[in-house]
């Protein structure tokens, strides 16, 4: 993974770790050999990460390496709500600016609640292959709220944040969300194989298109 850009400190706001893993994208056409994920911002326009180039095999290309980010999430003064904060997700031979193949809109606000790594499955934009982009996104810890002035105090993970204890039944709050996580992989599992199930829908639909013309 390769770092290009620091984020900006909001003014008012939240800083946050987040992690994208187990990037893989599904029906990739022919000649696109290897492949880039770009990390792009929509309010600034720069990539602030990108991972390395994998190989594709028979219409699928995964990554192994993950992208760890702080990202700034903007805070409305009145409501006290974070802000929507965008980022594109683009697929590339290896710049942004060229030989794309697809790109995929993510809203990190909608993550920030979630403790656990979640499954996203996104239709590339931009392309007529039907291809589709999967990976995990896990918010790893919360950081200081930033302010006017540059002090920090120091990373809180969630596990501190959310300290062992006893609910109604006898069970641990840490007993809960190992079961939530247990779930969540469930999920993902059956998640992942319909994205694979549809992507191979769609080939077959295609070539049968093909044949009638």
């Amino acid at each position: 993974m390769f770092r290009l850009h620091k984020n900006r400190h909001a003014k008012s706001g939240e800083r946050v770790d987040f992690n994208f893993s187990n990037f893989k994208a599904l029906q990739v056409p022919k000649g696109w050999d290897k492949l880039v994920v770009s990390i792009i911002s929509v309010e600034t326009g720069k990539t602030i990460a990108k991972s390395s180039k994998a190989l594709v095999h028979n219409g699928s290309c995964q990554w192994t390496d993950s992208i760890s980010e702080t990202i700034c999430f903007s805070q409305d003064d009145s409501s006290k709500e974070l802000q929507d904060c965008f980022f594109k997700l683009v697929v590339s031979m290896g710049s942004a600016r060229s030989g794309i193949l697809g790109e995929a809109t993510v809203n990190m606000t909608g993550y920030m609640s979630s403790p656990a790594p979640v499954p996203v499955s996104l239709r590339l934009k931009k392309c007529n292959h039907g291809t589709i982009l999967q990976n995990f996104l896990h918010l790893c810890c919360r950081l200081s709220k930033s302010q006017n002035n540059h002090s920090q105090s120091p990373k809180k993970s969630i596990a501190e944040d959310d300290i062992v204890a006893k609910e109604s039944n006898g069970r641990t709050k840490s007993s809960l969300e190992a079961e939530l996580i247990d779930i969540r992989e469930r999920y993902l599992h059956m998640s992942l194989r319909y994205a694979e199930v549809e992507a191979q829908r769609e080939e077959l639909v295609m070539k049968l298109r093909a044949t009638k013309n």
